[in-house]
C-alpha cells in the first residue's frame, strides 16, 4: 500500500502521523510510506529520525491581519499547490492522511 502522509508546523501535528504509519508498516510490512512536510520545519528531523522519507513544499502562514506578507503567502501556496500536485501524480497513492496543519 502507498501511503502519503501529510501536516506540518508543529511536531505536534506530525506526531500522530508518525503513529499511524508505524501502525501501517507493522500491519502492512510492504508498504511504502511518505510524508509531505514544510520546507525546513522543525518536524522534518523528527520523521527523518523515525526512518520514514519526506518531501517538503515551502509553505508560509497567512497573517491574521490584512498586511503585504499575505501576498508572498498566496504566491508561494500556488507554488505548492503545484508542487504537491506533481509528488501525487510522481507517487500515486492509495491512501493520503492529514493531521493537521498546513
Amino acid at each position: 500500500m502507498r501511503v502519503i502522509i501529510c501536516g506540518g508546523g508543529t511536531v505536534g501535528h506530525v506526531t500522530p502521523g508518525i503513529s499511524i504509519a508505524e501502525i501501517i508498516q507493522e500491519k502492512e510490512k510492504d508498504s511504502r510510506i511518505l510524508f509531505i512536510g514544510r520546507r525546513n520545519g522543525e518536524e522534518n528531523e523528527v520523521i527523518t529520525k523515525k526512518g520514514f522519507e519526506i518531501k517538503t513544499l515551502e509553505i508560509e502562514s497567512f497573517q491574521r491581519r490584512l498586511t503585504m506578507k499575505n501576498i508572498k503567502a498566496i504566491s508561494v501556496l500556488k507554488k505548492a499547490f503545484k508542487e504537491a500536485k506533481n509528488i501525487l501524480k510522481e507517487e500515486r497513492p492509495d491512501v493520503v492522511i492529514g493531521t493537521g496543519g498546513y
